[in-house]
Parts: C-alpha cells; structure tokens; sequence
C-alpha cells in the first residue's frame, strides 16, 4: 500500500541496524509504525509527513565530474583538518575551488591545515564554496571503490550529489574562508628530507 510518514532516523536506523536476516513487515496504525518480524513486532511514534521540510533536488547550475575514487581521496586527505568547535562556523567547512579542469579541496582548524589538489574530468562554471566537513564524509561513506564519474552540482548555497539511489544535498556556509596565501611562508630557515617509512614510523 502506498503511503508516507516521518519516522525518528536514528532510532528507526538504530532498531533496523538490530535485525537481520529476517523479512519486515512495516505498517502504520494508531500506535506509529509497527515494525513486525518473525514472531515479534515494535512500534515507534511518528509524525505527520507533510511536516517534513520540502528539499529542492533542482540544484544544477554548476557542477564538476570526478572519478569516486579520486573524490574519495580527496576527501580522505583533507577533512580531518576541519574544525570541531562553533566558534568559526566556517572552518568546519571544507573550502572546494573548481576552475581551468582542477579542483582544490582546503580545510583548517587554527593549528594545522590540508589544501590537496586533483584533476577533473569535468567542470561546468567555476565553483568556490565552503561545504560542511560532515557533509563530505557522509558522501565519502556512500561512494565505491570503483572508478564510476561522481557529478556534484552546486547553485544557490547548495549541494547536491547523486550515488545509485541515494541523493545528498546540503547546505553550504555562508561567509569569508581564511586566506591560506598567507599562512605558509615562502620561504623556510631550515629544511629537512627524510625518508617517508622512517618518518611514519
């Protein structure tokens, strides 16, 4: 039967996460969603669907083209540095500045920063916005370890990005990112080479 309703998303993922191998029944009655399986059955409060704020999936006037793996990287190698505190909403983000075929991903807490740059294998406008660090890691974990094209479309303080069945948009923040020119001298007085399993180590 066709219908809508809006579930609570942690609890419903959490009590789902719980069971497995298993057929699910899921209904709607007085008491919420009942949720019957095997020989047992829960139910969790709901609320009205139309209550669920509207999303606009028309998101399309820029974009860039990415192989998953490279945006995964790219991802991996930059948003740890994200700052965790509110005290500048910006830097939570990370800084994205697509133009002439490269994307450059730049993300900084106040003691360390990560700037890391790749090819695209396409780009429509040029693009520079601050995306939410948790944002991004939530595309990282629904990306593949294939090489599939991953198109991200960016308009009006927005991001959309489409993978198999799942469509993520986010809001972006508003605002002026630190100018990172200034950050790392041009030059340095001292300069050590070291060999990169020793330094891991």
């Amino acid at each position: 039967e066709e219908g809508e309703v809006c579930v609570p998303g942690k609890l419903f993922s959490d009590f789902i996460g719980k069971l497995t191998d298993m057929e699910l029944t899921l209904k709607t009655s007085e008491r919420g969603l009942e949720i019957c399986y095997s020989d047992s059955g829960s139910a969790i409060q709901t609320l009205p669907a139309e209550e669920f704020p509207e999303i606009d999936l028309t998101i399309g006037e820029n974009s860039f083209v990415m192989k998953s793996g490279a945006l995964k990287k790219i991802i991996s190698e930059t948003t740890f540095c994200c700052a965790q505190d509110d005290s500048r909403p910006v830097l939570k983000g990370c800084l994205i500045q697509a133009q002439e075929g490269m994307i450059r991903f730049t993300a900084l807490d106040g003691y360390r920063m990560a700037v890391c740059e790749k090819n695209l294998d396409e780009i429509r406008g040029d693009i520079k916005i601050i995306c939410p660090g948790r944002a991004l890691t939530e595309i990282s974990r629904m990306l593949g370890a294939d090489e599939e094209e991953i198109e991200i479309f960016v308009q009006n303080n927005a991001l959309r990005v489409s993978i198999e069945n799942t469509v993520l948009t986010a809001r972006l923040y508003e605002g002026e990112f630190v100018n990172v020119a200034n950050i790392v001298p041009h030059e340095f007085m001292s300069e050590v080479i070291a060999e990169r399993a020793a330094l891991a180590e």
